[in-house]
């Protein structure tokens, strides 16, 4: 019974750690009030063209991955490629409730183009956490020198972020 047990169980897990359409995220990621953290690292950061996404989540600081990755650019869209070993890749966290990370999946067409799965991630007070980040399931473009998307020169819409209110650090 026991056996039967474990092996639902890791089948559970390895489905959410694919970050399936629907799932509430990894334990690691999940926030006590329900939400989950997620890195975001492109036009989702503020500033950016696609931030207001993020309209309905809680800034919690700037971070970084801990894993060194390759960060791609193609028409001034950001692929990330996971373990190629070029830098840590610079971004934003976020705490994010289940119809804010549908509203992501659906944007970065997960799992078709991009797939959400957990990373380990460093603030910038130098706290880790796990958080849902978006990998490219095949980047395009050329690697950027830099693991920082805003270092590319990508237009930016500095106004004031949507969720400008939300953005003071916990």
């Amino acid at each position: 019974m026991v056996l039967l047990y474990n092996f639902f169980a890791r089948k559970r897990a390895a489905a959410t750690a694919e970050g399936q359409p629907g799932q509430a995220g990894p334990e690691a990621a999940a926030i006590g009030d329900g939400s989950s953290h997620v890195f975001v690292y492109g036009t989702l950061r503020r500033g950016f063209s696609n931030h207001r996404y993020l309209a309905g989540a809680r800034f919690v600081g700037p971070g970084r991955t801990v894993d060194a990755h390759g960060l791609y650019l193609e028409a001034g869209i950001p692929y990330l490629a996971a373990g190629e070993g070029r830098y840590p890749v610079v971004g934003e966290v976020y705490a994010a409730d289940a119809a804010t990370l549908a509203g992501l999946d659906e944007l970065e067409e997960h799992p078709r183009v991009y797939t959400r799965r957990p990373a380990p991630i460093v603030l910038g007070d130098g706290r880790r956490l796990t958080a849902w980040v978006y990998f490219a399931n095949e980047p395009q473009g050329a690697p950027l020198a830099s693991g920082d998307f805003a270092d590319a020169g990508c237009a930016s819409s500095k106004s004031a972020p949507a969720n400008s209110e939300d953005n003071a650090p916990d």
